[in-house]
Parts: structure tokens; C-alpha cells; sequence
């Protein structure tokens, strides 16, 4: 959320057996109770007020990881890699720049979901104008690998460092500042 909005897009939608329309369905109404970003832009997608609540019968609060409700008579279940292998439900391993929200109907895999977060226009010129004033820039982030070089190959940065948790972000700081030594580190975000 520091160089791009954090506001996430759908970019692509997969369906292995069903429609397409049908997976973003089933993927807005199992995030119906989550206030998560790539829940709310799931929702977005389909439009909130096409949820009839009423159809929903077991809702659990969703986890990071994913959400798994009651539809009728379906179990449906939606999130990342490591919640479907909670749950024993085989998914296929693919490579994407963006985020990937596996569905799957009564512990049966159907499709997927990329979402992407995108670039705010200033972050460009930011990078740019630092770079210039002879700054050497890197990122520091929360996403994957695949994601952060994405953001990063877009904005002209070559040191990375992705699958940060807070605390290793942190650490990291440290690390740089101890690096430079007597020249300045400066952490936005």
C-alpha cells in the first residue's frame, strides 16, 4: 500500500467446470463476512448487492488465508495455496505476478481468481526523482517474490526483498543501516 494503492483488481478469472461468472459468485459470497481488501474487491467485482444473505447458512469468520461457508446445501471454500491444503483440497501450483484466490465447491477444485494491486501514478516519479539524486532505492515487502519483482521491475528498482513479516522488515532496516554505515536509511511506509 506504500508505491501502489492497496486496492486490489480483479485481472483474471479461471474456471475449470463451471462458468466464469459462476467462480466470482461463489468467491464473493464465501468472503461475504470478510472485511479483508481482496475480500472487499471480490465483492466489488460482483456487486454486494447481488449477495442474498439469506443463502448463506454456516458463516465462520474468515481466516488470512481464506473463507469457508454454507451455501445451501454447498460447501464452499476460497483462499491461497496453503488454506486449500488445510482443508486437503488439491489445487494446481501456478506462477502469477498477482494474488491467487483458489474456489472450490464441496472440497472439489474449480477455478481461480488473480487479483492485482495497482501502481499509484506518483510512485513512478517518486522512484524516478530518487534514483536521480543519486539514491540507491529497494523495496521491502510483504508479497511474494513473483509480486514484489513485478511492482519493482515496473518501477525501475533492482534490490528486493519480499515475504517480509513487520518484524523482518525491520530487521532488514537494521541490516541496511548497518551496511551504509554513516550514510542515512530512510523507511517509508
Amino acid at each position: 500500500g506504500t508505491l501502489t494503492k492497496g486496492h486490489f483488481v480483479v485481472k483474471e478469472i479461471v474456471s475449470e467446470t463451471i462458468t466464469k461468472e459462476k467462480i466470482l459468485e461463489l468467491a464473493a459470497y464465501a468472503e461475504a463476512g470478510s472485511i479483508h481488501p481482496i475480500a472487499k474487491s471480490i465483492i466489488e467485482k460482483y456487486g454486494r448487492e447481488n449477495i442474498d444473505y439469506s443463502k448463506i447458512t454456516y458463516l465462520p469468520s474468515p481466516s488470512k488465508k481464506g473463507s469457508f461457508i454454507k451455501l445451501g446445501e454447498d460447501e464452499i471454500a476460497v483462499g491461497n495455496r496453503e488454506y486449500m491444503k488445510e482443508l486437503k483440497i488439491k489445487v494446481p501450483k501456478l506462477k502469477s505476478t498477482g494474488l491467487i484466490v483458489y474456489v472450490s465447491i464441496n472440497s472439489k477444485y474449480e477455478g481461480y481468481i488473480v487479483l492485482e494491486d495497482e501502481i499509484r501514478e506518483e510512485s513512478f516519479e517518486t522512484v524516478k526523482q530518487l534514483k536521480e539524486s543519486g539514491i540507491d532505492v529497494a523495496m521491502i515487502s510483504g508479497d511474494t517474490e513473483d509480486i514484489a519483482w513485478d511492482v519493482a521491475n515496473k518501477l525501475g528498482i533492482q534490490k528486493v526483498y519480499a515475504n517480509m513479516s513487520p518484524i523482518d522488515k525491520v530487521r532488514r532496516v537494521r541490516k541496511l543501516k548497518k551496511h551504509y554505515g554513516n550514510k542515512k536509511v530512510i523507511f517509508i511506509g
